[in-house]
C-alpha cells in the first residue's frame, strides 16, 4: 500500500453522507458507537492537515508537492452510513439506482511522483511495516544531505497528528464493536422475526427472496445500470421494509447491543475519544496556519 492510498484511509473514515430515510420508519441517524467515530468534518479536517505535513516536509527536500485537499461539508454526518447500513431503504433512491449506488463526484487525481520523490515521501517502507522492522535512525536513507524521516513524509506527517502508534481512521475497538453488534443484533429473534415478515411481503409482490440481504446480490441485477426490474425490485423492497419494520427493529435492537458493549469498554474507548479530539484539535491548528490557505 503507498503513503498516498495510505492517506485515503483518513479521508474516508466517516466520509459517507447519510441520505434520507423513509418517515415511516423510526430510526437514529446515530448509532451509540458513532460517538467515537470520526464525523465527516473530521475526516475532512484530518486528510487536509495530513496533505499540508507532507507538502511542507516534501519541501523540505527540494519538491513542490501540491496538497490534495477536500472541501468541508457543509454538516458533519456521522461515519456509519445509516442509510445503507440495513439495506436499501429510501424510496428516491430505489426509484432511481435500484441496487446500484449512485455515481461518485470526479476524484482529484494526487500528484505524480518520480522514485526519488517516493522515497521522500514515504522512506523506502511500506506503511504497514511492523515496529521491530523499522529502520534505525542511521539506517534510513539521505536525500540532499538531509536524512529522510521514518516512514518518509507521510510517517513525519501521521506523527504529527496521532503521536507514536497512532494510526488514521477508527480505533480497531471501534471497527470492531461496529461490526460485532451488526452481526450479532441481525441474529436476534427480533429482527429475523421482521426479516421473515419481510420476505412474506415481497413474496405477495411476486418477490422470492428469504432475507433482505439477498435481492441486492441477485444476478439479475449485476449490470451497468439498473434495469426495469431491478427498481422495481427496489422499490418494493423499500414498502415491505417499512410495513415489516425491518429497519427500525434492526436498529433498536443494535442499539442495545451497542451500549452493552460500550459499557462494557468504557475505559478503553473514552482514551479513544480524547486521542481523536487531540488529533483533530492538531489538524486545526495546522490549518489554521497563514501558510495553509488556499
Amino acid at each position: 500500500m503507498s503513503a498516498r492510498s495510505q492517506a485515503a484511509i483518513v479521508a474516508a473514515a466517516g466520509a459517507l453522507l447519510l441520505s434520507g430515510c423513509s418517515s415511516e420508519q423510526t430510526t437514529e441517524t446515530r448509532l451509540p458507537i458513532d460517538t467515537y467515530t470520526l464525523t465527516g468534518q473530521d475526516s475532512v479536517t484530518l486528510g487536509n492537515a495530513y496533505e499540508w505535513l507532507v507538502s511542507d516536509c516534501m519541501r523540505r527536500f527540494g519538491y513542490t508537492y501540491p496538497p490534495t485537499l477536500k472541501q468541508a461539508s457543509a454538516s458533519a454526518p456521522a461515519a456509519t452510513n445509516l442509510a445503507l447500513r440495513y439495506g436499501i431503504s429510501n424510496p428516491d433512491a430505489a426509484a432511481h439506482n435500484g441496487y446500484h449506488h449512485p455515481p461518485s463526484g470526479t476524484k482529484v487525481a494526487p500528484p505524480s511522483v518520480d522514485q526519488s520523490e517516493e522515497l521522500v515521501l514515504d522512506g523506502g517502507q511500506d506503511p504497514m511495516t511492523a515496529a521491530d522492522m523499522t529502520p534505525t535512525p542511521q539506517e534510513r536513507p539521505l536525500h540532499n544531505g538531509l536524512q529522510i524521516p521514518d516512514h518518509g513524509c507521510s510517517g513525519e506527517a501521521y506523527r504529527t497528528l496521532y503521536g507514536n502508534g497512532g494510526t488514521p481512521g477508527d480505533a480497531p475497538i471501534v471497527t470492531t464493536i461496529s461490526a460485532e453488534t451488526f452481526t450479532s443484533s441481525r441474529q436476534d429473534h427480533r429482527v429475523t422475526d421482521a426479516a421473515a415478515a419481510w420476505s412474506r411481503c415481497m413474496a405477495r409482490y411476486g418477490h422470492q427472496y428469504s432475507a433482505p440481504e439477498d435481492p441486492p446480490t441477485d444476478d439479475r441485477f449485476a449490470t451497468p445500470t439498473p434495469s426495469r426490474s431491478e427498481i422495481a425490485t427496489a422499490t418494493d423492497d423499500v414498502v415491505c421494509k417499512q410495513r415489516a419494520k425491518f429497519i427500525e427493529t434492526w436498529n433498536t435492537v443494535e442499539i442495545e447491543h451497542q451500549n452493552k458493549e460500550i459499557q462494557a469498554h468504557n475505559a478503553e474507548l473514552a482514551a479513544v475519544k480524547k486521542a481523536r479530539e487531540n488529533a483533530v484539535l492538531t489538524a486545526n491548528r495546522i490549518l489554521a496556519d497563514p501558510l495553509h490557505k488556499q
